[in-house]
């Protein structure tokens, strides 16, 4: 009835036999919703090709008895081909296509651990290493000078312990971590209601992500069948505030597409204040009880497990930070 939550499906067309996409078409910039029996239908034609390899290499010494280090180091190359092409019966299609374009990247990435064996039964260690994801194109982006996005770097950090009490029978281990993300990728949909397919789905690079946490868990036999399984996680996950193109955002009204010059941007850009990560949230924990005993040639085990969880970010508001 047009009132409804925006729906976008795919069906098949009775002569082409392809499959379309439908998406409801927006009559007038007044954001009313048009009758479902006028939607947008296109057709999108893209093909990716990668082709990626690596070198890698690593080492590891025992610098006494009871403390290692290893340190790996990997090379790693990707390139991607792309060609996307729209085709559209109602609205006329995007211009600037069809696109065939290719990019490479490159980089080297790092690993290195130190343990340390306090004694038999205790041990401490330490972790850092980097990450690389290759920057793509958006397959779902209408606009031909939005389809590309950076690649995405990663430095994790890990300092943590390992233990075993009571002639093992409790196992006790504790990990404190951070995450430093460089030009995180994510994704937004613009609405663009006026020009197949409806939507343009751009990946922005964030300048800044952090993660920073603390987990302990731990496993304790409690006679001879019983074992309680215990968790605790606590994290703050945040992509950092900075300056987006104002183009690359949905900050106009209805969800579309920014306006160089008109508030709320400044100018060609617009500044995005700190956002928490979706489906990351604060805290969590869980607790496992298992009861496992033989019978005779018959093996019987059973376990309940109870967790839970602070609420998490679905998606966020962009020009506030709030979530939902």
């Amino acid at each position: 009835d047009g009132t409804g939550t925006v729906p976008g499906f795919l069906f098949a067309h009775p002569v082409l036999g392809d499959a379309y996409c439908q998406t409801p078409y927006f009559p007038d910039p007044t954001g009313e919703l048009g009758d479902f029996r006028t939607p947008v239908f296109s057709v999108q034609d893209f093909t990716e090709e990668v082709e990626s390899w690596a070198l890698f290499g690593s080492v590891d010494w025992d610098v006494t008895d009871n403390f290692e280090l290893s340190a790996g180091l990997r090379y790693i190359d990707e390139k991607k081909r792309m060609t996307n092409n729209f085709t559209a019966l109602a609205p006329p299609p995007p211009a600037g296509f069809p696109v065939d374009e290719s990019d490479s990247w490159d980089d080297v990435i790092l690993r290195f651990t130190a343990n340390w064996a306090l004694t038999d039964s205790n041990r401490l260690y330490f972790s850092y290493a980097d990450g690389f994801r290759s920057g793509g194109y958006a397959s779902r982006a209408n606009n031909p000078d939005q389809l590309t996005y950076e690649p995405e770097d990663v430095t994790t950090y890990e300092v943590g312990s390992k233990n075993d009490f009571m002639e093992g029978k409790l196992r006790l281990n504790a990990t404190f971590f951070y995450t430093d993300m460089k030009d995180q990728q994510y994704g937004v949909v613009i609405q663009d209601p006026f020009q197949a397919p409806g939507t343009n789905t751009v990946v922005n690079n964030a300048d800044k992500t952090e993660i920073i946490g603390f987990e302990v868990d731990g496993t304790m036999l409690i006679g001879d069948y019983f074992t309680l399984i215990g968790q605790v996680g606590i994290q703050d996950a945040e992509r950092k505030a900075y300056d987006e193109q104002c183009d690359r955002v949905p900050v106009g009204p209805l969800g579309t597409a920014g306006i160089p010059g008109l508030p709320p941007c400044e100018g060609d850009t617009i500044s995005l204040p700190a956002q928490q990560l979706p489906r990351a949230p604060d805290w969590n924990w869980s607790l496992t009880g298992v009861w496992d005993q033989n019978f005779g040639r018959t093996r019987m085990n059973a376990s309940l497990t109870v967790r839970g969880q602070d609420d998490f970010v679905i998606s966020s508001n962009l020009l506030t930070g709030e979530s939902s």
